[in-house]
């Protein structure tokens, strides 16, 4: 475990996406335009029509050496119930809900997630520290650190 210290500026930058829009790429885009190193995206709500996420899976009991990634491309009618997650080193980790009727699946959020009607996202800008995610462990897990 490790625990980083760091300030938050008083700046929140939001996002709107236009029917067609690509999320993630739409957020690099901001991202990198806002000069953002350091930052949280605190909400996400909004509609796909194409959701693409992943999830590790390792089984039960957890094996991490034989963990693997699942991709699932949904086409629909996805309400966002939420978006959240840390950008470190200019580079987001975003996780997202997405349900359509009754089904509700959550994941990595990955490209190729176009906007159907509408999403709004907020990010906060953060300060005074230098944060990144390498590969540790046998694991080969990539974890957040300050660690230079």
């Amino acid at each position: 475990m490790e625990a980083m210290t760091c300030g938050l500026t008083s700046q929140m930058i939001l996002v709107r996406f236009d029917p067609g829009e690509c999320l993630l790429e739409g957020l690099r885009d901001v991202i990198r335009a806002e000069g953002i190193r350091l930052g949280l995206v605190v909400s996400g709500i909004g509609t796909l029509s194409d959701c693409r996420l992943h999830q590790a899976i390792a089984g039960y009991p957890p094996n991490l050496m034989t963990r693997h990634q699942e991709y699932l491309d949904l086409k629909g009618s996805y309400e966002i119930a939420s978006i959240q997650g840390i950008i470190a080193d200019g580079e987001p980790h975003l996780h997202i809900t997405v349900c359509e009727g009754s089904q509700t699946i959550a994941g990595h959020l990955e490209d190729g997630c176009v906007v159907m009607g509408v999403a709004e996202v907020a990010i906060l800008r953060g300060e005074g520290a230098t944060l990144r995610r390498v590969i540790r462990g046998p694991e080969k897990i990539k974890q957040l650190t300050a660690d230079a």
